[in-house]
């Protein structure tokens, strides 16, 4: 959890490792942060358990969480534009449990829209680039 904490500056994030989170998105909320590559080529994907959910928000807790879905399929395809206007929209929500994260991925849009990924490119990130 170390890595996670210094990448994306929080250290109360509850950061679950894995494929199969089923069971757990039917109790609670279950985002998808990054998919992590090793040397090896070993792809791990890391997602949030979002842990306190302001009453308020409850009505439209489906419509944040598509909302989160929508940017991180647009991260991966490369669309800079639409996810930072999803960032707009989704900062401040998850009771800002999620706000670091926003902020990293909107620094790293800003990288990539002046040094591109490759066209192949499928959103993971390096572990090694982590360092």
């Amino acid at each position: 959890a170390k890595l996670i904490i210094h990448i994306y500056g929080r250290h109360d994030m509850n950061i679950i490792f894995g494929q199969d989170i089923t069971d757990i998105e039917q109790r609670y909320v279950v985002l998808e942060l990054d998919t992590f590559v090793d040397a090896q080529s070993h792809r791990q994907t890391a997602y949030c358990i979002v842990d306190s959910i302001p009453e308020l928000d409850w009505p439209v807790i489906d419509t944040y969480r598509q909302a989160h879905r929508d940017l991180m399929k647009a991260y991966q395809q490369q669309n800079w534009d639409y996810c930072e206007h999803a960032l707009e929209g989704l900062c401040g929500h998850w009771n800002g449990e999620l706000d670091s994260f926003y902020h990293d991925l909107r620094d790293r849009i800003q990288r990539y829209r002046h040094n591109p990924p490759a066209k192949d490119w499928d959103g993971s990130r390096s572990v090694q680039d982590l360092a």
